[in-house]
């Protein structure tokens, strides 16, 4: 079955399990797919039910590429104010594979981001979640601060929310010491693309 919109949408209703043949798009193709749509319009797609099952459906995609990191901290720099936002499935998803939460969100300010810096360097995160901007503006002001951000036991980094281009994902891969691999999704569904591993 080719997965599209219609029944990814009457699978999260009615889950069953079904098998779909993967999809491969291109990065332009990816763009148009997770082009941010957070917002609390979009609440009317979400049931307590239906965020379970799409924190679900995340927290496997995401297992495909992190093992091992039950009990370890994972920073979030990604919408999480209300239901419909991206980090808050994404927070359940993490929850779902036995690791801890924590982060401001986004990055508004440097008071933020020195407090993100601090908790990285105390609690040693191994995963990120964050999009390029978030992740860049991490970066920047990490350098005018002089810390090292690969010396913080980092090992994973899933970019969302923007399509990650090649230069910054080798740019955040030698600045965190950590494998970068890039997912997105729209609200409506959660999670709808993956990088393949």
């Amino acid at each position: 079955k080719i997965l599209n919109n219609q029944n990814l949408m009457q699978n999260i209703e009615n889950p069953k399990r079904q098998e779909y043949l993967p999809t491969v798009l291109t990065k332009e193709e990816v763009g148009k797919l997770i082009n941010s749509s957070t917002g609390k319009s979009k609440l009317i797609y979400y049931s307590e039910a239906v965020l379970e099952r799409v924190a679900k459906a995340t927290s496997d995609g995401i297992s495909q590429f992190i093992k091992n990191q039950k009990g370890k901290l994972a920073m979030m720099f990604v919408p999480a104010d209300n239901l419909a936002a991206v980090g808050e499935y994404t927070r359940r998803a993490i929850r779902n594979l036995g690791m801890f939460t924590g982060g401001p969100g986004i990055l508004h300010n440097d008071k933020l981001k020195q407090q993100s810096i601090g908790v990285m360097q105390d609690t040693r995160p191994h995963f990120l979640v964050g999009n390029p901007a978030q992740l860049g503006a991490l970066v920047q002001y990490a350098k005018t601060q002089q810390v090292a951000l690969n010396t913080l036991g980092i090992k994973y980094i899933l970019s969302t929310s923007e399509v990650l281009g090649d230069k910054a994902r080798n740019h955040f891969e030698k600045q965190f010491g950590a494998k970068v691999f890039e997912g997105g999704g729209m609200t409506e569904v959660g999670w709808s693309t993956m990088e393949c591993a």
